[in-house]
């Protein structure tokens, strides 16, 4: 894999706005390009994303297949994160199945996710709205059933060292920004300096997570978040 989920987020944020021709028509470019033109396409939208900039998505327009192919994987999780696949079940209707897919964009202090979704609408269908938009979303409320993880390239930074209490620069303030916008540190002062309240930070996300909580940023930060931090 060569994407970097700051790619896949670029390329996601710039298909907001997109809509299918003619109007109830699921005529799009996601659905063309994978040879799968007017037919619902919620999940080609993330697959042509994936595959214009090296992510691997399961190539299927039927969601609950991309799900399961996750779960395959062993890339399946029950908790939200910035860069995962949300896999939805809209209480309310008749379809008692995975029906609709969209991409986390964050995940904010209340607990609801901010996405990126195709095939949806303001405020009409949700699974067949026909626009690719941002969306907000309580997770319990929306039906959720879990998140797929796709395979961001490794950061290039993390792989050469680590951040910790005393590091400074680009690196820092790309950790700084994605703690406070994503992970819920709202106070964090984004100022590329590895302080005592950066590190408070990195052991409250580690705690959260189960993992060492050392407050120092290595391979188990960067798999969680997911991020290519060389390029900020």
């Amino acid at each position: 894999m060569t994407g970097t989920l700051r790619q896949y987020a670029a390329l996601m944020a710039a298909q907001i706005g997109t809509t299918e021709l003619p109007p109830g028509s699921n005529r799009q470019k996601y659905g063309a390009a994978a040879g799968q033109n007017g037919v619902a396409w919620c999940a080609w939208t993330q697959w042509w994303v994936g595959d214009q900039v090296g992510v691997a998505i399961p190539r299927t327009g039927y969601t609950p297949a991309m799900a399961a192919a996750f779960k395959a994987q062993g890339r399946w999780s029950t908790k939200p994160q910035p860069g995962a696949l949300v896999f939805y079940n809209f209480p309310g209707d008749k379809l008692n199945r995975i029906q609709h897919v969209g991409w986390v964009e964050k995940v904010l202090p209340d607990g609801r996710i901010q996405t990126i979704e195709g095939n949806t609408s303001a405020a009409g269908s949700q699974d067949n709205g026909g626009a690719v938009l941002r969306k907000v979303r309580n997770p319990r409320a929306s039906g959720v059933v879990g998140y797929g993880l796709p395979e961001y390239a490794p950061d290039r930074y993390l792989l050469r060292g680590y951040l910790q209490q005393g590091s400074k620069g680009r690196p820092v303030e790309a950790l700084q920004r994605v703690l406070r916008d994503q992970f819920g540190a709202t106070g964090l002062v984004v100022d590329g300096d590895f302080g005592p309240a950066t590190r408070t930070a990195v052991r409250t996300l580690q705690a959260a997570h189960h993992l060492e909580v050392d407050g120092v940023v290595g391979r188990q930060v960067a798999g969680v978040i997911r991020w290519d931090w060389s390029s900020k």
